[in-house]
């Protein structure tokens, strides 16, 4: 299956204590905001503000983050 990846941003994260779920919001270049949901390790792993980049598969699955230096639009 295709992979895609976007430079992104963390900009919120939540756990939904009910079904052990664990989210990361990321925020693209243009603004654009997904939540995608998580394992536990990556959602321990990361931090809000954390920059780097974001892949997902075609159907829009969240399929890692490798945090790195920000690009020019987080400076």
């Amino acid at each position: 299956m295709p992979r895609f990846m976007v430079e992104a941003r963390i900009v919120a994260k939540r756990e939904q204590v009910s079904t052990s779920s664990h989210y990361i919001t990321f925020e693209d270049a243009n603004g654009v905001r997904k939540e995608y949901k998580v394992n536990s390790d990556d959602y321990a792993r990361f931090a809000k503000g954390e920059s780097g980049r974001l892949s997902y598969d075609q159907l829009g699955w969240y399929v890692g983050f490798e945090p790195g230096e920000r690009c020019g639009y987080w400076a």
